[in-house]
């Protein structure tokens, strides 16, 4: 055993097994610490009706779908504290999330780095605050890391399996928030675009993308009645100018909801524009070199969900003609973006 754990230590597996622990202790500490607000509140109430009033509850108190409370539903009861049992529930989903993370790092980035890309996500304030709140961020974070290792895989080497878990994987993110349909749209088109030439695989990618919204369609009728019901609701946060898009960015690593009054004001944009800068540096300095194959294929893989979730942001904020997001919204451009970041920071 000695031996064994002394040629572990020696590997370069030991230091992203720290960072690893590390970040999921990180988010199990002090969850009882803050009080409940208003959100966790909401979700606490509606998770603990009978489950023959959930549906109306969420119908008239919430705008999201209904997989959270439920599961809560039946997580809560196994707690005497309900409030930690939310948190909890959050944490653990966080703890998987860095776990499902390393492995997506493991298959899109070269060595040099994926250490820097699991610090980033292990210490980033914004995927810590997910993780220690009782929403179903944290959860919305787990599946769509899951799905972009899905996506990856089946633009490399698509297999029946992997289609069935892609399409399951996906209903799932669509009743847990209705902002994974962007991500969902950026997964299709990319897909589409890397086996346009296998007819079957267009077949394939079609059946599992028609799966997910006959999954979904029994929900419509109801999403119809939580818009009209929280219209005014709609008119959160500010227009998606570009200063609003690198705040938003910036606060993927600077949640300035959970580290409020510490951080200067212009942290939070200044960061967002670096980061677009070194994300533009890092993709022009690819093009010019070639760069291995590979690399290339992650780097474009990488900056298309982010740059087609904003675009189709600014779409749906153009056609309700008023602003319709939130900084935790963005939840499913992170993982990307914490990658992009450790790819445009690390030299070849």
């Amino acid at each position: 055993m000695i031996p064994r754990a002394a040629a572990f230590l020696r590997s370069r597996a030991a230091p992203a097994s720290v960072v690893l622990l590390a970040g999921a202790a990180l988010r199990f500490l002090l969850l009882g610490a803050r009080s409940l607000w208003h959100d966790e509140a909401s979700c606490l109430i509606i998770a603990s009706q009978p489950l023959a009033q959930l549906h109306s509850f969420l119908l008239r108190f919430e705008i999201s779908p209904p997989l959270h409370s439920l599961l809560m539903h039946f997580w809560m009861p196994l707690f005497a504290d309900p409030r930690m049992g939310l948190r909890l529930f959050s944490a653990l989903c966080g703890a998987g999330t860095l776990a499902a993370f390393w492995s997506l790092i493991v298959r899109l980035l070269p060595e040099r780095a994926r250490l820097l890309a699991l610090f980033l996500a292990a210490a980033a304030s914004y995927w810590l605050h997910l993780a220690q709140d009782g929403r179903a961020y944290a959860l919305l974070t787990l599946i769509v890391v899951c799905q972009a290792r899905l996506t990856w895989e089946l633009g490399e080497r698509p297999t029946r399996k992997l289609w069935a878990g892609y399409a399951a994987l996906a209903t799932l993110g669509l009743y847990t928030h209705y902002y994974f349909a962007l991500i969902l749209a950026a997964h299709a088109a990319w897909l589409l675009r890397r086996r346009r030439r296998a007819p079957g695989e267009l077949a394939a990618c079609a059946a599992a993308h028609a799966f997910v919204a006959a999954a979904f369609l029994p929900w419509l009728g109801s999403l119809a009645v939580q818009f009209n019901a929280h219209r005014g609701d709609l008119a959160v946060g500010e227009a998606l100018t570009f200063r609003r898009v690198c705040d938003l960015i910036g606060n993927l690593f600077f949640d300035v909801t959970y580290l409020g009054l510490l951080l200067p004001s212009w942290l939070v944009p200044a960061a967002g524009l670096a980061l677009l800068a070194a994300f533009a540096w890092a993709g022009l300095r690819l093009a010019r070199r070639g760069g291995e194959p590979a690399e290339r294929r992650a780097l474009g893989f990488l900056l298309w969900h982010p740059a087609l979730f904003i675009a189709l942001v600014g779409a749906a904020e153009f056609a309700c003609g008023r602003p319709v997001t939130q900084a935790r919204y963005f939840a499913p451009v992170a993982p990307y973006l914490y990658l992009l970041a450790a790819l445009a920071l690390s030299r070849p």
